[in-house]
Order: structure tokens, then sequence, then C-alpha cells
């Protein structure tokens, strides 16, 4: 009798278990996403090891993700247990979604946190721009957070938005005052942060 109730007992504990692990993938695929944000938003981002961490890490924790909830939806949808699997089946399609754009992803993590970074540390950047020269041309300021030998990031002010452009459609002007920085390199990936802000990749 004792056993039966001890069986009893553990099938009901392994029931609830179950029963929140969806909940707890869900908290494990918002904790890795906001841990890459934050990651982001430190200088850590210029190390090499980083970017490889991010990486792996990001893969290894959707995996896990993918496989708990393949089988907890397998097992919902068995048990025509349809309100149960919808927490599941939301987190399988997203765990395939992430591992087919796993750069998008990581480049998205990588603008949340260069703009969390520069909300932060914002009120020195316009402090730096209102000391720039007014000589009737829009203002211009780069500001290198560092990085790898073939690639680094920082903020861009630009006053005349060119910056935004196609590359090849800014001013003869623009591109004068642009190539004796990191600008001169070309082939940046810049994306507004606020007003005249922006973050830029440069691919030097």
């Amino acid at each position: 009798m004792a056993s039966r109730d001890t069986l009893t007992e553990t099938g009901k504990i392994a029931r609830g278990l179950s029963g929140r692990e969806p909940l707890l993938l869900l908290i494990l695929a918002v904790g890795s996403a906001l841990a890459l944000i934050l990651m982001d938003a430190t200088p850590l981002i210029i190390n090499f090891v980083y970017p490889v961490l991010a990486l792996s890490s990001t893969l290894i924790v959707w995996a896990v993700i993918f496989v708990r909830s393949a089988n907890l939806f397998i097992r919902r949808a068995d048990e025509r247990d349809w309100k149960q699997s919808v927490l599941p089946g939301f987190l399988l399609v997203t765990s395939i979604l992430i591992f087919f754009n796993v750069f998008s992803f990581l480049r998205g993590c990588n603008y949340l946190g260069g703009a969390l970074r520069f909300a932060v540390t914002r009120s020195y950047y316009e402090h730096q721009v209102s000391l720039l020269p007014r000589d009737g041309r829009p203002r211009l300021a780069v500001f290198n957070w560092g990085g790898m030998i073939w690639s680094s990031r920082g903020v861009v002010y630009d006053e005349s938005d060119e910056i935004a452009l196609p590359l090849g459609q800014q001013s003869a002007d623009w591109n004068a005052r642009a190539r004796s920085g990191e600008l001169g390199c070309g082939n940046w990936d810049a994306r507004r942060l606020s007003s005249h802000f922006y973050l830029v990749v440069f691919p030097c």
C-alpha cells in the first residue's frame, strides 16, 4: 500500500515538473537573450572570445529548448491536451527560426546592447557634439568603441543623416570629411539610435 502511494506521489511530482518545464524553458530563452544584450552593452564585445562564446552558447541554449519543447509538444499533442501544447509549440517554432536566423538574432541583440550602452552615456556624446565647431556645414563626429583588427563599432553623430543613405550616395563634401576616419573604410553598417546618432559597425 505504501509503495503504491509512493508511486502515485512520484507520478504527481513528475507531472508537476513536466507542467512547469515549458515556463522554465521560456525563462531560459528570455534570460539568454537578455544576457547577450547586457554583454553587448559592455566592452566585452570587442574581445574576440566573446563573439565565439556568444554564438556557441546561443546554439547550445536553443538546442536544449528545441529538444525539450519538441518532446513536450509531441507528448501534449498525443494526449490531445491542446491548451498545454501552446507554449511548447511556440518555443519549438521559435527555436527553429533562431537556428535558421542565428546571425540575425545575434545582430539584433548586438544592436539592443549598443543602444543600451548609448542610452546610459548619451549625455557624454551630446556634450561632445555641442563642442564641435559650427562652420555652416552639418556636423559629423565618430566615437569609436574599439574592436578587432578587421572590425570595430561605435557611435556616429551625423547632422546631415547622409550615413543612413546607401553607400555611394553621400555628397562629395560628406565623403571628404569622412575619409580621414573609420568611415573612410567604406561598407559600414549604420543603424539609427536617436535623432542624428547612429550605431555603426566599421569594417576596419
